[in-house]
């Protein structure tokens, strides 16, 4: 499905305009019609795109919550860590952040 052009016009829409997750789960069939100037299909095939767009957007924040602590922290752990490696992941819906203080193994 990540290939349909419906799926990827969508999605492209979403980043372009910088939609949240909210809102991409609020958006109807008939908005999602109006916003592609086609029908997506069934009702199935809209919910599993926007569940699709939903971890695109996720991952998206997710980076930006990421980059905004480095920012916060950099010098401090330059000078304190030098090696020092920083990655986010998800469990579950839960978002974290593991710091590697002397590099990732």
């Amino acid at each position: 499905m990540k290939n349909h052009p419906l799926y990827q016009k969508l999605k492209l829409i979403a980043l372009d305009e910088n939609y949240t997750v909210e809102q991409v789960q609020s958006l109807s069939f008939i908005e999602v019609t109006t916003l592609l100037g086609e029908r997506p299909g069934s009702t199935t095939f809209l919910e599993n795109m926007k569940e699709g767009i939903f971890v695109v957007l996720q991952n998206r924040d997710d980076e930006c919550e990421l980059q905004a602590l480095q920012d916060q922290f950099k010098i401090y752990l330059d000078t304190n860590f030098p090696g020092w490696v920083a990655e986010s992941d998800r469990e579950g819906s839960k978002p974290f952040i593991k710091l590697w203080l002397k590099g990732k193994p």
